[in-house]
């Protein structure tokens, strides 16, 4: 069996190719209170909850830019998702899966 024979080419994009990705309108950005936020969530009540490399899982009000800290997990919280029963579930690279109740803190290993 013969292999078909190649001619490859150089592609070069059209010179009026923007070069940069266009800004999406309306978009605020909010510095989180730390480093490497992984995951956001938007709650019910309009916070958006994160989780930070240290370990904390924080709330930010996005009117007032206020952070408040929901809890330590002692690990690293990645990603975030509501649950359907109440509560957010927690993927953490330490501890595991992890369902935290946003009003108290608390985390439950499932």
């Amino acid at each position: 069996m013969t292999k078909p024979a190649l001619s490859p080419r150089r592609w070069t994009p059209p010179p009026d190719a923007p070069t940069s990705p266009t800004p999406c309108s309306g978009i605020r950005v909010i510095a989180a209170p730390g480093f490497d936020t992984e995951d956001v969530l938007v709650l019910p009540d309009g916070r958006v909850l994160t989780g930070l490399y240290d370990g904390r899982v924080v709330a930010i009000d996005p009117a007032t830019e206020r952070h408040t800290v929901v809890c330590d997990t002692g690990g690293r919280p990645l990603g975030l998702e509501l649950h359907p029963d109440g509560g957010v579930v927690v993927c953490d690279a330490y501890r595991g899966v992890l369902l935290l109740d946003v009003d108290d803190g608390t985390t439950t290993e499932l």
